[in-house]
């Protein structure tokens, strides 16, 4: 029986397997995780940095309420060419990981202890100078004091951002769909995207449907911000050039979904299977939801929404 964590090659709590994928109670995966046996191959081809990218998945399906994540080849093939979290994603997640640790008001996290290993996989760190950078950070913003060296605890601002934090994310209830507004996926957004959100309890946004008499752009950023979570979908139309096909590329399903990727909020990434490989290289590693029919994409969509995010409030 192995007792190092598949990922990271560090001590575990526990590591066991009944014949199936193994499990892991991983300090440095930030918890418990399962993973096959081909990912347990593969995953050493990952970088210490990827890894990062890796883990994080790990901990973000942990708090939507996957017990234990698995990870298959197929994760571990999408961060490869991982997409780093912003800045302030990875300040926040050190306060929601600091309110996790503490057993009650105002006491004091030992950060460069033994909780340092869960630390380092919560905030997408990989030593503990950054850690410490994070940790100035917070305190700059006076979200966190620090009473002795390496003991930090949440100060009223930062119980206040954590709390903004929760009520954005329980309250909204409407999904932001960035497409093509082209005939040719009509069908798709009427017939799939569309009835999938609704069925899993949530609004559907597009923004060329919504009356508004502001500037475009201020409008789509600040539904994107209203959202639960944003529906991408990359099928682009396409032209005839030198006798092969060539993307007609959609900057504004780009732009709209690393928006909100640096806001946090989730991204469910699509597109139609014969359009997949003209997607952009920087974020073809996502894990698409790929489909052939909007009756395909519909069960697809409505499957990742309650995977991904769980049932919404209209859920009937």
């Amino acid at each position: 029986m192995s007792e190092k964590c598949a990922i990271w090659q560090s001590p575990t709590l526990s590591a066991h397997s009944d014949g199936g994928p193994w499990l892991y109670d991983s300090p440095r995966g930030g918890g418990r995780y399962s993973i096959t046996g081909s990912a347990s191959e593969t995953v050493r081809s990952l970088s210490n940095k990827q890894k990062s990218y890796l883990t994080t998945w790990l901990v973000e399906q942990r708090r939507l309420g996957v017990a234990e994540p698995t990870v298959t080849t197929d994760e571990v093939s999408r961060f490869k060419n991982g997409v780093p979290r912003s800045i302030v994603a990875r300040r926040d997640s050190l306060l929601k990981a600091i309110l996790d640790h503490s057993s009650g008001l105002g006491e004091t996290v030992d950060y460069s202890g033994p909780k340092l290993p869960y630390i380092l996989a919560e905030t997408e760190s990989l030593q503990m100078m950054e850690v410490s950078a994070l940790v100035s950070f917070c305190k700059s913003d006076r979200l966190l004091s620090e009473p002795f060296k390496g003991q930090v605890a949440l100060t009223f601002d930062g119980h206040s951002r954590l709390e903004e934090l929760s009520l954005r994310s329980s309250s909204a209830t409407q999904a932001f769909v960035a497409m093509w507004f082209g005939s040719e996926v009509a069908a798709a957004y009427r017939e799939g995207i569309e009835p999938a959100i609704i069925e899993a309890g949530y609004k559907p946004m597009r923004i060329d449907q919504k009356e508004h008499n502001n500037k475009i752009d201020d409008e789509i950023i600040a539904e994107i911000r209203r959202s639960r979570f944003l529906v991408a979908d990359f099928t682009c139309g396409l032209m005839e050039s030198g006798g092969t096909l060539t993307a007609i590329p959609r900057g504004g399903v780009y732009y709209e979904a690393g928006f909100a990727q640096g806001l946090g909020i989730p991204v469910i990434w699509c597109c139609r299977e014969d359009h997949i490989g003209h997607v952009h290289f920087d974020t073809r590693q996502f894990n698409h939801i790929t489909w052939k029919t909007p009756e395909e994409l519909r069960g697809k969509l409505r499957n990742r929404i309650g995977a991904v995010l769980g049932d919404g409030p209209f859920k009937v």
